[in-house]
């Protein structure tokens, strides 16, 4: 009874190697006959296939529009697109804060405020300018009800006292803080972009149909339609964007012309929109390089280790496996005829 007990236990150790060895056996076979015997043809297949998938890669967008920022539905952004019909206005502007070295309200600093807004509004992108030259000066202290329209002057129709005009800007609440800065040093320059009407038109006729098939299921035709303006608002949008990026820079350059006179800022949505694409766009690019060299790197310094470890001497190589008990078992095989797979090629020993 004992010496069958001992057979038994003494064979099961003889059985795994067993069972390791042909496991071994048969991953060698088919490395060997995948890859080694024809390295050029797998070469070609992993070409193949990268190619295959790199031919998407035009598909891949970046939107930085209000669709892909919020939810289909979002109540907020409903809201704000009915108060837009109902008041309409433009989000598509840029905002130049300017705070010259010389006081504002001077006729050098006013020259030179309206050279620049001559070479802004030569930007085709541009629709028209706001800034302290075109808005009234409404604290005219001869202006009365019976004559207001004669005394409607502003700083472009030549209006040359400055002192009052300072005091008007900074008293008036509508011009305070909003337009030119309380202590009279710093002025905003609203630069209104051109807008395609098609992609309000397009936007309202989705979102209503998009309400219709929340509510019930949609007529074929008015699917068609659904899926027609999905696309063409998708379209228009990313017009919308290349436009305003080509915009922004073109305005920078502009603004860049005027650095002597002053300190300038640009901002406003159509220029952190594209900022913001092309920060994410340099960031994908550089973290997917970065990934690339890192990959490399690590399989670099592991194959080098693992071919090291399998023919270092020629004929040695050892690999880590996990028992059935979980513990770390590490096998030392020497290779006794690699190129013969069919014929014992390995000879393990477990340590």
């Amino acid at each position: 009874m004992d010496c069958s007990k001992e057979s038994v236990s003494s064979s099961q150790p003889e059985d795994n190697q067993a069972s390791h060895r042909l496991n071994a056996t048969l991953l060698g076979r088919v490395y060997d006959r995948v890859v080694l015997s024809r390295p050029v043809l797998f070469f070609l297949v992993m070409v193949l296939a990268i190619v295959s998938v790199l031919r998407y890669t035009p598909q891949f967008e970046l939107d930085a529009s209000a669709d892909s920022l919020t939810l289909e539905d979002d109540k907020d952004l409903a809201y704000y697109r009915a108060s837009r019909q109902n008041f309409p206005s433009t989000d598509d502007y840029l905002l130049i804060a300017f705070t010259p070295t010389a006081p504002l309200f001077s006729e050098p600093v006013i020259t030179k405020l309206q050279s620049l807004k001559q070479d802004l509004l030569r930007v085709p992108q541009v629709k028209k300018i706001n800034s302290v030259l075109d808005v009234p000066i409404l604290n005219d202290p001869e202006m009365s009800l019976t004559n207001v329209s004669e005394h409607l002057g502003t700083l472009e129709d030549g209006y040359q006292d400055w002192s009052a005009a300072q005091a008007a800007f900074t008293s008036n609440p509508f011009y305070r803080d909003l337009l030119v800065s309380q202590d009279g040093r710093t002025t905003a320059i609203q630069v209104v972009l051109k807008t395609d009407s098609r992609s309000a038109e397009a936007v309202a006729s989705r979102n209503a149909l998009r309400s219709k098939a929340r509510q019930a299921p949609l007529e074929p035709e008015e699917a068609n339609r659904l899926a027609q303006l999905e696309l063409e608002v998708k379209d228009l949008n990313h017009q919308a964007i290349e436009a305003h990026r080509e915009a922004v820079d073109r305005i920078r350059a502009v603004v860049h012309q005027y650095n002597d006179i002053g300190t300038l800022f640009l901002g406003g949505i159509p220029m952190i929109v594209v900022d913001m694409l092309d920060y994410v766009r340099s960031d994908v690019g550089v973290f997917g390089l970065g990934v690339v060299v890192f990959l490399v790197l690590m399989l670099s310094i592991l194959f080098r280790r693992l071919f090291d470890d399998v023919l270092g001497d020629g004929r040695f190589f050892r690999f880590l496996a996990f028992s059935r008990n979980g513990h770390i078992v590490q096998f030392h095989c020497a290779v006794v005829d690699y190129y013969h797979v069919d014929d014992h090629p390995f000879d393990c020993a477990i340590s």
